[in-house]
Formats: structure tokens, C-alpha cells, sequence
């Protein structure tokens, strides 16, 4: 045998052979031609390939018309080998749609001349200009399906093929083996063939090693930060919309990041332990796996720099504040889940925390060091929350891999399963804090007093479990000129241990209080998993929202019931004096587990509501008052506000990014459309991908009589529809569970101008009961 290295040589053209290359993304075909599987045949000549056969998407509404598209997720690159001395001219490639029974549907003949020609020798058939294929069908099917026809999204290369020697064969191997830590030298065989073979065996790194991880993510890393940037840039996206909900001042609620570059240093894991993750409802048999790593990232601007690689703009004449260093680090929580009996064996990643990361961040300049000490290192927590709480539970990062008819539902993988509500009622607080020196307490009570600043003076006690905080406002704390005192005092009993307290402890602190209701000082928190934290913190909310003192993380398990009635010691969070008491708080903790299709017997329960498409009538997104640039760059955009009486919880804006209308071929996408065919055609339905979990609390009594409004709010137009479900039709139903969709007509929620949105979604009944310690 005689072996030849070929090299491929893209936009060139060769002597000693070529290859043709088909990459093929999406095939759509009307429904009226009645297929549920279909392949794309690729010939030249007597050389040909085939495509494999594949289903189409599953169907979230009932097609109207034949010729509405059904789409095939093909995704597949062929490559045609052709002979040295072949030339493009006069070759034909030759692509048939056929069925699995191999009857043609559709065909499409291209000049590879014409692929010679364009730039790079490469002719691309986008989304917004796909490829049309000619029906195979009678005439008078091809009338019915003339308006939709068969298209696909592909891009054909030519690419040379050139013959080198092997010597520059194995310089090249020689190269890669240089370059690759992962690649070694077997010394027989050097020794056999010469210095420079190359051989393909791996080092077999440690059973509890990363860093096969840690070397594929640096690969994929400049990826990964561009997503990161455009993610947290993104005036419309949660972080921004956190730090502006938290600012007090009107002048600074425009506050947004407005630059967001991580460096490109990629993270670094490491691996803390392999479990299974908890099991879904649903799905059983199908539990997943979950890794816990431990992550570090961040980044630093050089002094010779121009400009911050992070910066926050305040919306104040275009100032900017500059950041020196930026650094987040924590546990990540990686769930591979589910786990399917078929391919592709994985149904999804799901991508969290369990807890809050940790966030730090120094300023650079003059003047953001004055604006971040006038604020008393405030305005490093209000980042810090605004960050973290948006990779906290619930917050998650679902992909799903697998298709809905396995089991596989993207509500779920994006929103974590529900375990319980932790009951948390705070017995007695006492707390004392210094005024921080003669220009601290000068600063606090100028601000205080003054309403220009739109805050009050007052100290309170904020619990918080995942992103959710809640503040005891009974457990208040005024301002004196010397101490802080509690006003609040629930009949418990006096604190364990308070006559330890020193004579300095009395000279500093002042004890007073009054019997509160102990209803007023009780708070339910979701939690997800067990192995959350419950966070204990005084917090001076003058203004900027600034932490005082804070307790030790607790677990959210059955340990915690053990911490009723206990002393909790609150400390200072100041890095030269953290071993400063600064109060005590006593709480009582009980857990209780959420039931499936029961009323529980505790006094309140929950309504899951499950929200999947969304389709509004483009009329209802588009802006009134003109479309801008603006609108083309941020999308257009809708969310739904569930309501129970007071209660209320809100889904993420569901986003519809318009085309640009620039391609003229005359094929357009599925899911999106140009702004003159939304204007000509305002009441066409759009397609928004919600797919979210949320957990409305309702009283077990009221179960009959309350009412489950869902409200449809537009990012240009405000509210635009509303719908209402009694609760009492789902108590009607098998495992108290109502759902509109799928195989059942879609939810109608009426709007203006007679204009009606329709969404997917189901909503069901789950009980609380005592959880068994």
C-alpha cells in the first residue's frame, strides 16, 4: 500500500482533487404534504450521499392551513469527495427531499460554478433567505402549497484538496503533539521510527482531576464571555433590572453595565463530589446525576489601560464608574438530567447555585472611591446582590437536550423542583451598632434626615433563602445619637444567655421592646433544595441598602428546628473587627413539604402554575407610537403576572426579535417576521418562548372561592390582556391539576381592539404538610 497525506485547502483551488460540502441546519415542509420523517439525497454525478431521516418538532398548536411549515432539525454536514483535476464548471450538485420510503418531494439543482464564484467559494441559503426546493407533486398540489413550498437552511463550500509530503505531514503532528499537554511520546516507538512520531495515547490524569474540564473550557471560553457580556449588557436583562430596583435614589435609577468583560483567563474547577440530583415529579426512573464544583473567576485592569474592562454607568451626563478588580467565586452545582433509556441518553444540563456566590469588587478613580466611601461601601453589596441573586435558586440555567415527547420539558429544566416552605418567625431580636465615628454618624443621620434622598432612618432584620429576601419590619431599630435600639420584643421569654452580657455590652446597648403579634413576624420561604441557606442580617436601609452584622449560614435541612428559641449572635461584617457582637436574634423554624394533587392540612397551600408558549398578536408588541432602532436591537417583549388575592409572581419577558427584512428571496423564517409584514398583517399570532415555573401561596380555606388572574403586560404597550380561572375547576379534576394546551384548547386572555393572546399552561394544587424530622 502506498499512503498520501491530502490537505485541505478552503477558497483554492486544487489539482489533485476537492470536496463539495453540504451543511445542512433546518428542512421545512407544509404540512399539507402529510410527512412525518423526511432526508435530504445529496448527488454529483454517480457519487452520492444521504442525509439521515429525522422527525419534526413537535407541534405546540394545531396547524390552520396546509400550508403552514413543519420543521425537521436535520443538522447534518456531508462532504462529496471528487477526483484529482475535477473543476467546478459544468458540475451539477443535485439535492432531493425524499420520505422515508424514498419517494422525492422536492428538488434543487446548483451550479458549482456559482459556488466558485461567490466569496470564499462558499454560497450560504440563511434563515432569512433559505433555499427552495421545486415539488415533486401533481399540479394541483402544487397550487395548494405554492404559498409555502419546501425550503431549507444550507451553505455549500468547495474546498481543494492538495498533496504534501509526508515529511511536512509529520511536522504538522509533530506541531499538534508540541502543543497538546494532554499528548505523549512512547519512547519504543521513537526509537523504533525516529525522534517526532507521534502517538495518539492520552495521559490518564487523577479520578478526581478537572482538568480535562479546565483545558475544554478554555476553548471554550471566548464564547462563554461573550454570552456573559451581552447577557449582563443587556438593559432589559435581570441583573440591570435588579440594581435599579434596589437603588433608592430617582437620580441614579438608571444605573445599569454598560461595559461587562470578564478577561480572557477562563475560570477554574474543582471538584467537590458526585451524587444524584433530587428526584423530579414525573420522572420517575429517570433521576440524573449532579456534580459540585468549586469555581473562581474575575479580573483585573492594568494601570496603563485606557479604559475599565467593567463598567457601570449611572444614566448621570454619561459618567461611568470604573472597576479596579472584579472577582466571583463559588460552588456550581451541574445536573445532567434526565437521564433517557434512548438517544441521546441525557435529556438536559441544568446549571446553578445553591447559594449566593461571593462577589467583590474594588473601584478605580477618584471619584468612584468618593461615591463608594460616601456610600459607605453600600454600593458594593447592592452589586453584589444584583449578581449573585440572579445565579441563586430558582434561578437556573436549563439546556435541554432531548425532545418533549421523552419527557424532557423546558419549564422544568429552567426552574428547579419544589421541596418546601421553610415557616421562619423571629421570637426576639436584640441589637446595638456604634454610630462608626464622629463624620460616619454625621453622614448617616444628613441622610436620613434629608428627603431629597428618598430614605428613612431605620435599621432592620432581613432573612433571605435563595433570591428571596424578606425584612421583619416589627423588628425595627431607630437611630439614637449613641446606640441602636430594638423596638420589638415578641412574648418568648427572655434569650438564653443574656446574663452573660458584660457591663460594656449594657453601657453600649439599650434594651426595650413591646409584645408584637407573633403572626406579624412570621414569613414563608420557598426552598428547592435542602441544602440551601437561610441568611441572618442586619441591614441599615438609610438610602443604598448597607449590611451591618450577620450570622452564620444555616442549612435549610432538619437540623435547623434545633435552632428554636437558640441565641443567634449577629457580627460585624467589617474586616477588622468581624468578632464585634453586634445583637442576637432567636428565631423558630419549621419545615414543611409540598404534596402533588393534595390540600395538605396546614393552613395555607400553593397553586403551581406552569407557563409554556405565549402567543400575542403582533399589534399588541409592536410600539405605538412608532418602531425605533431601539426596538430592532433590545426586541420586542411580554411577561405574565400570576395573581391569588395579594399575592402575585411574575414570569421573566419572554423576547421576539424582529428580522431585518434586508434578505429579498422571498422565503421567510418561522418565527420571525420584518417590521413591514407586522405592520401589514397586526393581528398574525407571535410565538414567544416563556417556558417558567411559579409558585402562587393561597389559604387551604380559600381554595373554592379564590380566583387565579393571569395578567399579559407588554414591554411597549403596558397591560394587554387579562384572563381568570377559579381555582375550584382544578379541585374538580383528577390530581387537582387544570391544564390549556396541548391536546386541549390553549388559554384565551382577551386584549384590546379585540385582538386576543393565547398561552400554554397548567396550573395545579399542592398541599403543605408538616415535614418528618
Amino acid at each position: 500500500l502506498r499512503f498520501q497525506w491530502l490537505q485541505i485547502m478552503p477558497e483554492i483551488d486544487c489539482e489533485d482533487g476537492a470536496i463539495v460540502r453540504v451543511k445542512f441546519d433546518e428542512l421545512y415542509l407544509p404540512f399539507g404534504l402529510g410527512e412525518e420523517r423526511a432526508a435530504v439525497c445529496v448527488r454529483i454525478g454517480h457519487n452520492q450521499q444521504m442525509t439521515k431521516a429525522v422527525h419534526h418538532r413537535p407541534l405546540h398548536k394545531n396547524p390552520q392551513h396546509a400550508h403552514q411549515e413543519l420543521v425537521f432539525e436535520i443538522e447534518q454536514v456531508v462532504n462529496l469527495m471528487l477526483p484529482p483535476g475535477s473543476k467546478p464548471e459544468g458540475k451539477v450538485l443535485e439535492l432531493s427531499v425524499v420520505n422515508p420510503k424514498g419517494k422525492t418531494l422536492g428538488t434543487y439543482s446548483l451550479n458549482l460554478s456559482d459556488v466558485d464564484e461567490a466569496p470564499c467559494k462558499t454560497k450560504a441559503w440563511p434563515r432569512q433567505a433559505r433555499m427552495r426546493f421545486m415539488l415533486a407533486q401533481g399540479p394541483s398540489q402544487k397550487g395548494l402549497l405554492a404559498s409555502a413550498g419546501i425550503s431549507a437552511e444550507v451553505v455549500v463550500s468547495w474546498l481543494g484538496l492538495e498533496l504534501v509530503t509526508n515529511q511536512e505531514a509529520m511536522g504538522d503532528f509533530v506541531l499538534h503533539r508540541m502543543e497538546s499537554p494532554l499528548s505523549v511520546t512512547s519512547a519504543a516507538l521513537s526509537r523504533r521510527w525516529g525522534h517526532g512520531c507521534y502517538d495518539a495515547r492520552l495521559r490518564q490524569p487523577p479520578a478526581d482531576s478537572l482538568d480535562w474540564v479546565n483545558k475544554m473550557f478554555e476553548k471554550m471560553w471566548p464564547k462563554v464571555m461573550n454570552l456573559i457580556r451581552a447577557t449582563i449588557e443587556n438593559p432589559d436583562g435581570r441583573v440591570n433590572q435588579k440594581l435599579q430596583a434596589k437603588m433608592p435614589y430617582r437620580i441614579l435609577k438608571r444605573i445599569r453595565f454598560s461595559r461587562f468583560i470578564l478577561g480572557w483567563r477562563s475560570p477554574k474547577f474543582e471538584l467537590i463530589k458526585i451524587g444524584d440530583a433530587p428526584a423530579r415529579l414525573g420522572q420517575e426512573g429517570m433521576q440524573g446525576v449532579e456534580l459540585h464544583l468549586r469555581f473562581k473567576l474575575g479580573t483585573r485592569s492594568s494601570k496603563a489601560a485606557k479604559r475599565s474592562d467593567i463598567e457601570l454607568s449611572t444614566g448621570i451626563f454619561d459618567t461611568k464608574l470604573g472597576f479596579k478588580s472584579f472577582e466571583i467565586s463559588g460552588d456550581l452545582v451541574v445536573r445532567l438530567e434526565p437521564l433517557l433509556e434512548e438517544m441521546p441518553v441525557v435529556g438536559g444540563v441544568v446549571v446553578c447555585c445553591l447559594n449566593r456566590p461571593r462577589v467583590d469588587v474594588q473601584f478605580s478613580g477618584l471619584a468612584a472611591q468618593f461615591v463608594e466611601r460616601g456610600m459607605e461601601g453600600s454600593l458594593r453589596g447592592l452589586i453584589d446582590w444584583g449578581i449573585s441573586s440572579c445565579l441563586v435558586m430558582p434561578n437556573v440555567m436549563g439546556f435541554p437536550i432531548g425532545e418533549e415527547e421523552q419527557g424532557v420539558h423546558g419549564a422544568l429544566l429552567r426552574h428547579p423542583h419544589l421541596a418546601g416552605v421553610l415557616r421562619v418567625t423571629v421570637l426576639r431580636a436584640k441589637v446595638w451598632h456604634r454610630d462608626g465615628g464622629v463624620f460616619g454618624g454625621f453622614l448617616r443621620r444628613l441622610c436620613c434626615s434629608s428627603r431629597m434622598f428618598g430614605c428613612s432612618s431605620r435599621v432592620q432584620l432581613r432573612v433571605t433563602v435563595g433570591d428571596e429576601p424578606h425584612f421583619f419590619e416589627d423588628v425595627l431599630v431607630a437611630h439614637t445619637r449613641h446606640a441602636w435600639r430594638s423596638s420589638a420584643i415578641t412574648p418568648a421569654g427572655s434569650l438564653q444567655g443574656d446574663e452573660e452580657d458584660t457591663d460594656e455590652d449594657d453601657e453600649e446597648s439599650q434594651w426595650a421592646g413591646e409584645d408584637v403579634e407573633e403572626e406579624a413576624s412570621t414569613w414563608d420561604f420557598l426552598v428547592y433544595d435542602e441544602r440551601q441557606h437561610l441568611e441572618i442580617e442586619l441591614v441599615d436601609r438609610c438610602g443604598l441598602e448597607s449590611v451591618v452584622a450577620q450570622a452564620s449560614p444555616m442549612v435549610c435541612d432538619n437540623s435547623i428546628v434545633d435552632f428554636a428559641s437558640k441565641p443567634i449572635e449577629l457580627r460585624s461584617v467589617q474586616t477588622n473587627n468581624r468578632r464585634q457582637r453586634e445583637g442576637r436574634v432567636s428565631l423558630r423554624c419549621q419545615r414543611l413539604d409540598a404534596k402533588h394533587g393534595s390540600r395538605g392540612h396546614d393552613e395555607w397551600s400553593m397553586v403551581r402554575v406552569r407557563v409554556d408558549e405565549l402567543f400575542v398578536p403582533a399589534d399588541l408588541l409592536l410600539p405605538e407610537e412608532g418602531f425605533e432602532e431601539t426596538h430592532m436591537v433590545l426586541g420586542l417583549g411580554a411577561w405574565l403576572i400570576a395573581k391569588i388575592g395579594t399575592a402575585e409572581r411574575v414570569t421573566p419577558m419572554a423576547k421576539y426579535y424582529v428580522s431585518s427584512g434586508e434578505e429579498s428571496s422571498g422565503a421567510q423564517p418561522p418565527l420571525t417576521k420584518s417590521v413591514s409584514e407586522l405592520l401589514s398583517a397586526p393581528s398574525v399570532q407571535l410565538e414567544l418562548e416563556m417556558e417558567w415555573l411559579m409558585y402562587v401561596p393561597v389559604k387551604r380555606s380559600c381554595l373554592e372561592k379564590e380566583v387565579l388572574n393571569l395578567e399579559l403586560h407588554s414591554k411597549t404597550q403596558g397591560h394587554i390582556g387579562s384572563a381568570s380561572v377559579p381555582l375550584a375547576e382544578a379541585l374538580k379534576r383528577p390530581n387537582l391539576k387544570l391544564a390549556y394546551g396541548g391536546q386541549t384548547k390553549m388559554l384565551q386572555i382577551p386584549g384590546p381592539r379585540d385582538l386576543n393572546s393565547e398561552v400554554n399552561v397548567a396550573f395545579s394544587i399542592m398541599g403543605l404538610e408538616p415535614a418528618r424530622v
